[in-house]
Parts: structure tokens; C-alpha cells; sequence
């Protein structure tokens, strides 16, 4: 068995996720604990209110959501009462006796698999700490309940790759379930969980799972009117389907809700960078590092996803890292000069590449647009924050004599103009 969990603020978001699976046909609702009725006579207002009522005791957390799914192996068949027996026995042993929850058990993948949905606030207010719970809790959960109902054992490589992923964002497969809400499944399991600094990064991540955001050409009205669409990809990395804008999607992450993360994710994630830079160093320290694609494995067992760009002579040209552990997102060159494309071809030994089929489908034409939002993706991020993030609250945050140091350029460039300003106007 391997447990995935995943801590969210959006309890509707990922009650939506499951029962669009339901009306799909792909998923049933198959059991509701601590409840006032049972679950097939439950309307979907029924099921969030009881969650929201629960975690409105502590309105002080925000992060009130938890999302677990249990994977089963293929062999094993399971029928409802055991999946839900096996489900509440892990809450327990998770420290969540008592505390109200659905499960649905989902049919969209060759494994056998349920979805639990509960909360982390308990009847008296209190709330469940979920800091390192897949390594201090969940592990020991899963070895215990492998042994006590006789399922077959993951193998601790198999259930560190799979802690480190989303609960539900899934590739995307055009044609196998309505457009929109399979873009909304995606997002929202990587908005607001993961750290990018930029449309490329992001896309980079979205990339994962066969979505794009964009903006469109720069002569396109989308374009000019700061607008932005998202569309499926295909396994070659083509648009396909129909775009649907950030407007019509839940929580509606249009380009302005995408700067404003821009701007903190960039100070958040900082101090997540000697991990990835690390995790590189040790790659290329073992001397198993021929080629990028060496480089890439050796990484993946690492819980961080390398997306590598190349032109059609095979030549490298763009990298980004996404690493799942830290839920952080970095261009090559965020990370240095050492991390970026070009020596990241001279540290494997790289020079003449051959032609080969690009590590990420179809990324050559996708990377080529990409790359430019890297330059340009940041100039209209000083206009967007005017009023959420100034210079002042970054000096009330972390002090004045910081304040100038760790915020990104733009912010920078902005809180030197305000206090040269200042100057100016109390020497008249």
C-alpha cells in the first residue's frame, strides 16, 4: 500500500475533484464517518458544510484541508467494506480518530485506490499538526496496516516517490473526461502548493501533467488585455481541445492571482535552493552522470522531475527543476550558473547531441515561448502588487537593514525610487 497525503485550504476544491469523478462514473462515495446521515443520502452541500462547520473552530488555520489516497496493488481485490476499514484504521493510527471523513473509492487508474477527505480540527478546537506527518506518522501507518489486513508491501523507494506528488493532479488524457474540470483538477493540486517564479516555471510543472497556461501572442487581444488561458496538451506537447480562460476556472487564477504568487514564491523558496543545488552536486559526485538523461533518472529517485528543452539538432538549450519534496519550482539559472542549461551540457560531458526524441514531449516549439516569458514575465509584476506587497511591510517583516536584500529585483528597484524620495522631500 502507498500513501499520498495532501494538505489543501479549499475544501470545495477537492470535494469537486472527487464528486466530478462520481458523476463521471469513474468513482462511487463509498462510506462517510462521523456524519449525522448516511452518505447515499447526502447532497454535495451536506458533505462540504460538515467539514467547514468542523474546521471553522479553529478559523485561525488555514490549512484545514487533508486529502489522502491509499493505493493498493493490482493484485489485491478489495471490496468496499475492507477499503473502508483499512481507511479508518489509518486515520487512526494517523491521530484522526473521531474526525469527520468521505471516502471514495476511485476507478481512473489499473491499481486499486480510495480517496479520503477530512479535516485537521478537532471537536475542541484544537488542530493536527501535519509538519513531516508522512515521515513521523504515515510511514509507520502503512507497515502496520500492510501486515495487520495481509496486503502486499510497497517497497520504501516506491512509497517516498509517490509521498512526495499530489493527491489527485493526474496526466491528463484529452477525450477521457470534460475539459474543464480536468484543468481544475490539475491546478488545483499545483497553484497554491507549489513555489514558481514565472508563466515558464509554472508551465514547466503544468507540463507534468499535459496542461499550459497562456497568454497568448503579443499582438493577440488575450495578450493585451494581461489575459490568460489554459489548454490540454497532447503527448507530442500540442494544444489540443478547447482553451478555457483563468476567468471560468475555480478560484479563477487569472495572470494577476499568478504574479501575486510570483512575488512571494520567489522569497519563500529561496531557502529551498541548497537542496536542489545539493541534489545536483551529489548527481555528478558519483561519476554515474554521462549524459543529461543520467542526470535526470538520478534525480527522479530524488523526488525532483527535470524538464530539459532541446532544439531540433538535439542541442540543449533550457532546463528546470521541479522538486517534489520541497514543492519548489527553479529554472537552471535561478539556481546559478553551474545549474543552468549550458553547464549543466559541459558538467555531463555533452557536446554534439545527438537527435533524439526530447525529454519532455513536444517541448522544443513550448520551450521556445517559455523562455521568453522568463524575461518578460516579471515587468508587469510591479504594476499587479501595488497595493499587496510594499517596501514598508517588508521592512516591518524581517527589518529594515534585510528589507532591500531579500526581496526579488523588481521590489528592489521600487523600495530604493520610495526612499530616495523620501530623502528629496525632507531636504526641502
Amino acid at each position: 500500500m502507498v500513501a499520498v497525503i495532501h494538505a489543501s485550504r479549499s475544501f470545495r476544491t477537492v470535494l469537486n475533484y472527487n464528486e466530478n469523478k462520481v458523476r463521471e462514473g469513474m468513482a462511487d462515495c463509498i462510506s462517510a464517518g462521523s456524519y449525522p446521515k448516511n452518505v447515499v443520502d447526502m447532497a454535495f452541500n451536506e458533505k462540504l458544510n460538515r467539514l467547514r462547520d468542523q474546521a471553522a473552530l479553529r478559523p485561525s488555520v488555514k490549512v484545514n484541508c487533508v486529502h489522502v489516497s491509499l493505493n493498493f496493488d493490482p493484485s489485491e481485490s478489495l471490496s468496499a467494506v475492507q477499503m473502508d476499514a483499512i481507511a479508518e484504521d489509518y486515520l487512526d493510527r494517523l491521530g484522526f480518530t473521531g474526525q469527520p471523513y468521505l471516502l471514495y473509492r476511485h476507478y481512473d487508474a489499473a491499481h486499486p485506490h480510495v480517496h479520503l477527505v477530512t479535516t485537521n480540527i478537532r471537536n475542541d478546537g484544537s488542530a493536527i499538526k501535519l509538519h513531516n506527518i508522512g515521515k513521523s506518522r504515515s510511514e509507520e501507518a502503512r507497515k502496520a496496516i500492510e501486515k495487520k489486513y495481509h496486503l502486499v508491501r510497497a517497497t520504501d523507494s516506491e512509497a517516498t516517490e509517490n509521498t512526495v506528488k499530489s493527491a489527485y493532479s493526474q496526466r491528463i488524457e484529452y477525450g477521457k473526461s470534460e475539459t474543464r474540470r480536468a484543468i481544475a483538477g490539475v491546478l488545483a493540486g499545483v497553484l497554491t502548493t507549489y513555489c514558481y517564479g514565472s508563466v515558464a516555471e509554472l508551465n514547466a510543472l503544468l507540463g507534468l501533467y499535459n496542461v499550459e497556461a497562456s497568454r497568448g501572442k503579443e499582438e493577440s487581444r488575450i495578450y493585451k488585455n494581461r489575459g490568460v488561458i489554459y489548454r490540454i496538451l497532447d503527448n507530442q506537447g500540442r494544444a489540443i481541445g478547447v482553451p478555457i480562460k483563468a476567468s471560468l476556472l475555480p478560484g479563477k487564477p487569472t495572470l494577476n492571482f499568478l504574479e501575486e504568487r510570483f512575488v512571494m514564491n520567489r522569497i519563500i523558496r529561496r531557502r529551498h535552493r541548497s537542496r536542489l543545488r545539493n541534489a545536483i552536486d551529489m548527481a555528478f559526485l558519483k561519476g554515474q552522470v554521462s549524459t543529461v538523461n543520467d542526470l535526470v533518472g538520478l534525480l527522479k529517485t530524488q523526488g525532483i522531475d527535470t524538464i530539459i528543452r532541446r532544439n531540433s539538432n538535439g542541442d540543449l538549450y533550457g532546463i528546470t527543476y521541479v522538486d517534489h519534496t520541497t514543492k519548489c519550482v527553479f529554472n537552471g539559472s535561478e539556481l546559478g550558473k553551474s545549474y543552468g542549461s549550458n553547464a549543466i551540457k559541459k558538467r555531463s560531458g555533452e557536446t554534439d547531441f545527438p537527435v533524439l526524441p526530447l525529454a519532455q514531449p513536444g517541448r522544443e516549439e513550448w520551450g521556445k515561448r517559455q523562455e521568453k516569458d522568463i524575461v518578460t514575465s516579471s515587468v508587469p509584476v510591479e504594476q499587479s502588487i501595488e497595493t499587496n506587497i510594499t517596501g514598508d511591510f517588508m521592512e516591518t517583516l524581517i527589518g529594515p537593514e534585510y528589507a532591500n536584500e531579500q526581496l526579488p529585483w523588481e521590489l528592489r528597484n521600487r523600495l530604493k525610487r520610495k526612499r530616495k524620495k523620501k530623502r528629496s522631500q525632507d531636504e526641502r
